[in-house]
């Protein structure tokens, strides 16, 4: 856990952040499989306080004057198991988040934000030892997440110029599937390997990435 604060003279604002973390976990290990679940919950907030005077006239500058409060909570949840014999090994990660933020604005009237999503990942490995000078592995990766700020096409309200919501809300979240095919072959009377491999990924509702 910690805590940070930060005050710009200049504009008169007032910058705090706050945020904990807890996490457990359990584990069981036999001969030949293995398992282990774990939680985590990170709680983080961010508040932005202050005001802005126009120098020329000595008045309350809207456009720089601020009070707002971020709010954020990430529950994660992950289990792995694992397979391994003499001959194979499967390994199978998959990871479940649960994340809501909130933002409150106080200026110049109060407005709420809430939003909600469900960030998902897996992973699946699979080695198999066909013969002592041949093996091959197959790795597929999966991954759902949200739309993060600078990917999103930002809105203003014309109702509230001042309140600047996280993202453009018709976005779907983006799905990644990704897969990596090896095979190793090695001989050993010449003491040489040879390595190859194909990769494949496909997304689904792609979001460009933008540098505003």
């Amino acid at each position: 856990s910690g805590t940070s604060r930060r005050v710009n003279l200049e504009q008169e604002y007032d910058q705090q952040e706050t945020s904990w973390e807890t996490s457990i976990s359990y584990g069981k290990t036999l001969s030949l499989y293995s398992f282990t679940f774990g939680y985590k919950y990170i709680s983080s907030m961010n508040k932005e306080e202050g005001k802005s005077i126009n120098h020329l006239t000595s008045q309350l500058d809207t456009n720089g004057t601020r009070d707002y409060t971020f709010y954020q909570q990430n529950h994660n949840l992950s289990a792995n198991f694992r397979m391994s014999t003499q001959k194979m090994d499967i390994l199978a990660k998959i990871t479940m988040q649960y994340l809501l933020r909130n933002r409150v604005e106080r200026f110049p009237h109060r407005m709420q934000h809430c939003d909600a999503f469900w960030p998902f990942y897996a992973d699946l490995t699979i080695k198999k030892k066909n013969s002592p000078t041949f093996n091959w592995e197959v790795v597929y990766n999966f991954k759902t997440f949200i739309p993060m700020i600078h990917y999103t096409r930002r809105e203003i309200e014309t109702s509230n110029p001042m309140f600047l919501r996280t993202g453009n809300p018709n976005l779907k979240p983006q799905k990644v599937h990704h897969w990596d095919i090896f095979f190793n072959l090695m001989s050993v009377s010449n003491a040489s390997s040879l390595r190859g491999g194909v990769m494949y990924e496909l997304t689904d509702d792609y979001i460009a990435t933008t540098d505003d």
